[in-house]
């Protein structure tokens, strides 16, 4: 099942509508949280500010922050990234104005990273998943398939997650 949020209609975007990544919950947390934030649900060729929050509930020195975003979205000025010190319970946040020059469905990364040593290191990943369209846009709560990148997770016929691999999957 596909659960989708509000649309977007026609016209300028609705600044009371600010769109928020959800949570990743899991059974292993990072001390790094990170939170994607849209003002507003964008159309095709609009112009939205998109920000990135993150905190830790650890100091952590030397973390990278970093906006991932898709072909098909233009930075326009802003942020991209921070790199700094994070100190516990203080909140970093970074943004830049973006316009989206592609349909159909898309998704926004932020992403953080400190490294512990050579083998360790903490990570945050919050994401958005939107289809942006030319009278109407949405923002759906899991990805759709072809937002699967190779190498990360991707969803079948069925809605099961599955590892993202070359081979093809075995039909029933």
């Amino acid at each position: 099942m596909l659960a989708v949020l509000p649309a977007c209609n026609l016209g300028q975007p609705d600044p009371a509508a600010e769109i928020t990544s959800l949570p990743v919950q899991g059974e292993e947390a990072s001390p790094l949280q990170t939170r994607l934030k849209l003002n507003a649900l964008p159309l095709l060729g609009q112009v939205v500010r998109l920000s990135c929050e993150v905190e830790s509930i650890y100091d952590a020195p030397g973390t990278l922050v970093s906006l991932e975003l898709p072909e098909g979205v233009e930075v326009l000025d802003g942020d991209t990234r921070w790199q700094g010190d994070l100190i516990a319970g203080k909140e970093v946040s970074f943004s830049a104005r973006v316009r989206f020059n592609q349909e159909g469905n898309t998704t926004l990364r932020c992403r953080a990273y400190r490294p512990i040593d050579a083998t360790n290191a903490w990570g945050g990943l919050s994401a958005l998943f939107l289809n942006i369209g030319q009278f109407e846009s949405m923002q759906v709560l899991e990805p759709l398939p072809n937002q699967a990148e190779p190498g990360e997770m991707e969803i079948p016929g069925d809605g099961t997650l599955i590892p993202a691999s070359t081979t093809p999957v075995p039909g029933p």
